[in-house]
């Protein structure tokens, strides 16, 4: 019986994560529409744009500035998380 109930509880804190990430996605799907329609986009570009992405002659140095300083703080974050744990030998 306890495994059972135990089981059971699992489910639910997973649907209850599972809810809560659809959630942040829908939030960014409707944020990234509103900004498209405020921003006066052409929406058949921006749809191109969305599903072939392209990049500008001499961009790319910023596309990896942009991407490094998203992951390097994450990167940071989780050694700092993982190494907290061990003493100095």
């Amino acid at each position: 019986m306890g495994a059972g109930r135990a089981r059971e509880r699992q489910k639910r804190k997973k649907l209850k994560k599972t809810k809560k990430i659809e959630k942040k996605k829908l939030s960014q799907g409707v944020s990234f529409a509103a900004l498209a329609a405020v921003s006066g986009a052409v929406p058949s570009e921006v749809a191109k744009g969305f599903f072939v992405p392209r990049l500008p002659r001499g961009e790319l140095a910023t596309a990896v500035a942009i991407v490094g300083a998203t992951v390097m703080p994450h990167n940071l974050y989780l050694h700092s998380a993982l190494v907290s744990g061990q003493r100095a030998r």
